[in-house]
């Protein structure tokens, strides 16, 4: 049974399929920002579309089920489903958390390219089982509520049976949400070294200089902690997530993605199993905007 399935990164399907990238202008060079524009093209839509169909006639698909679905590019992810016609598309537009993810499972049935698809039967709205502890998942929902462009059943939640603590604290237990100062390198081990060491722990922060420091200066050799950009945690989790120089981030996301400002904090403070610590100045500036000081 295993043999009769495969398992895809939407890079690896389009290397599986001789997706020529070349022919479209792309190279190594080329930022996802811009293969994400690219790919929207009618040239790279029938580039996908004829080898596709190309690699379906030698090796056939009957099912196709795709998680992450809002991360991948919505016209390619049309053609796979007029091609297989038999697929599931797991899609959570409240983790939009880059430029090019799609707004929700109409950017693929209501595609400009295609001709519109009437979703009433074929969309269900699922509900939300979180990994992360109530009291977590509480805040990062709270804060997602600030969203204005989010669909009505994230901010109203009548898609739960009776209100959404009372059906995730039924499932989850009580994690812990720390709020410290701990930007400072000796503030930061210290957090560390307090870390259990038979657990999963992730230090996230907002550059790769910063990593890299981090790794030189503040993490502990005996205990089993990955750091990571904030960017590269989106679909990982860990039983304890430290978030360092939350408020650059915050500043720089406000500034640059406006737009994503309240997912991106949704999905970074939902990677935490059981603890969070987040690194906050102990006084904010007053200038600060009020996104961000609320």
């Amino acid at each position: 049974m295993k043999q009769s399935i495969a398992v895809y990164s939407i890079i690896s399907l389009l290397n599986r399929i001789g997706f020529d990238e070349a022919r479209l202008g792309i190279d190594e060079k080329t930022s996802l920002d811009e293969k994400y524009k690219i790919f929207e093209t009618d040239e790279a839509i029938a580039e996908f579309r004829a080898k596709f169909s190309a690699h379906l006639a030698k090796h056939p698909i009957d099912y196709v089920l795709c998680d992450e679905t809002q991360d991948m590019p919505a016209g390619f992810m049309r053609v796979i489903y007029e091609e297989i016609k038999d697929c599931v598309f797991f899609i959570d537009e409240a983790q939009k958390f880059y430029p090019y993810t799609m707004n929700s499972i109409a950017d693929i049935f209501h595609h400009p390219k295609f001709e519109r698809i009437d979703m009433r039967g074929r969309v269900k709205n699922l509900k939300n089982v979180y990994r992360t502890p109530s009291n977590i998942a509480r805040c990062a929902f709270e804060i997602l509520q600030n969203d204005s462009a989010i669909n009505t059943y994230y901010k109203n939640s009548f898609y739960l049976d009776k209100s959404f603590l009372e059906d995730i604290e039924c499932v989850l237990q009580d994690g812990s949400v720390n709020i410290k100062a701990m930007d400072d390198f000796a503030q930061l081990r210290g957090i560390l070294e307090s870390l259990p060491v038979n657990e999963t722990s992730v230090v996230l922060s907002n550059s790769k200089k910063s990593v890299e420091a981090i790794k030189e200066y503040a993490l502990p050799k005996d205990k089993n902690i990955d750091v990571l950009t904030m960017q590269s945690i989106k679909g990982l989790e860990a039983q304890n997530v430290v978030i360092h120089n939350f408020l650059p981030f915050l500043q720089t996301t406000l500034k640059n993605d406006r737009k994503l400002f309240f997912r991106k904090i949704y999905v970074l403070l939902t990677r935490s199993k059981e603890n969070l610590y987040v690194s906050i100045p102990e006084k904010l500036d007053e200038n600060l905007p009020d996104e961000i000081k609320a």
